[in-house]
Formats: C-alpha cells, structure tokens, sequence
C-alpha cells in the first residue's frame, strides 16, 4: 500500500514540476514579447528599414518553432529518443544565442 502511496505522490511531483516548468517558460516568453513590441513601439521606422531585425525576428521565429516541438513530445517519447532530444537542445540553444546576438547586432546597425 505504501509503494502505491509513493508512485502516487511521484507522479504527481512530476506533473506539478512540468506545469511549474511549462509556468516559467511561458512567463519567459511573454516578458520577452512585451519588452519587444515596446522597443518596437519607441522607433519602428528605424527596426522596420534595419536588416538586423529582420533576421532577428527570423530566428526568433525558428525558436519558437524549435520550442513548439519540444513542448509537444511526450516524455516516454523523449525517452526512447536521447538523441533526437539532445539535438532538439543543441539546435534550441544555439538560436536564442543567436536570437541574442542578432538583438544587440540591431543598435550597431
């Protein structure tokens, strides 16, 4: 009975640590939108005409893409596929990097 109480109670830490999870990164995500779309506001004509915020905002695209797919597997999935999941993490923090480094290439341009 209490091997049952156990399983019971990890699995739902777990569940409650992937909505804490899920929690943070979609704060993240939209602290990140709303501080944009306000330096976005304070000078469109000089990002609208700006190479570097294009392609910015293209890599951002790309990560969120990259970010969708990682939150849509399952994690038995993730399991089977160590690999595929460490190139999906791989391939996710070299965008924000670059996401990164676009951002501050945009006052220099």
């Amino acid at each position: 009975m209490e091997f049952l109480l156990w399983l019971q109670a990890s699995q739902l830490s777990h569940v409650i640590a992937k909505a804490n999870h899920m929690l943070v990164a979609s704060m993240g995500v939209a602290l990140s939108v709303t501080s944009g779309a306000f330096m976005f506001v304070s000078a469109p004509l000089h990002y609208y005409a700006n190479w570097a915020f294009d392609t910015k905002m293209g890599i951002l695209l790309a990560a969120f893409l990259v970010y969708a797919l990682i939150f849509a597997w399952r994690p038995a999935q993730v399991r089977a596929h160590i690999v595929l999941a460490r190139i999906h993490i791989l391939v996710s923090l070299t965008l924000w990097i670059m996401v990164c480094m676009a951002g501050r290439a945009i006052g220099f341009v």
